[in-house]
């Protein structure tokens, strides 16, 4: 019984530091690899000016519907920034997304203060069809 034990205790000893030896290990190449790829400079200012549109909307909001319209800004920023994510890697759908976006946050960036979070749900919601269309 004792051996067995002693066995059972090597064995889960040996385990311990195989698991150990694992984590060590390095990470595959081709992910880091990934990790660092470039990103399209056209995505970088999309999102860029995404951001700005963004956060200009959420400034001019009425102190009384502020969580309101961060919480709906920040719904249409994901809804951007994924069709940004999807458009990664083909050269025709990276120049229309951007593109798209780009014209949507300036027309936001350019209203009044009044009407700002109106027009970025309206110029996002087309700037998502135009690319839906590409």
């Amino acid at each position: 019984m004792a051996k067995a034990v002693a066995l059972l205790l090597a064995a889960i000893a040996a385990s311990a530091v195989l698991v150990q030896v694992e984590c060590d290990a390095p990470v595959e190449k081709s992910f880091n690899k990934a990790l660092l790829a470039p990103v399209d400079k056209r995505l970088d200012e999309a999102t860029q000016a995404i951001n700005e549109a963004a956060d200009s909307v959420v400034a001019a909001a009425p102190p009384a519907k502020k969580d309101e319209v961060e919480a709906a800004t920040w719904k249409r920023r994901m809804f951007a920034f994924a069709a940004l994510g999807m458009a990664q890697g083909d050269e025709k759908k990276v120049a229309a997304t951007s593109l798209a976006y780009k014209k949507a946050a300036k027309a936001v960036l350019d209203a009044a203060p009044a009407d700002k979070f109106k027009l970025m749900d309206e110029s996002f919601k087309v700037a998502v069809m135009q690319v839906i269309a590409s």
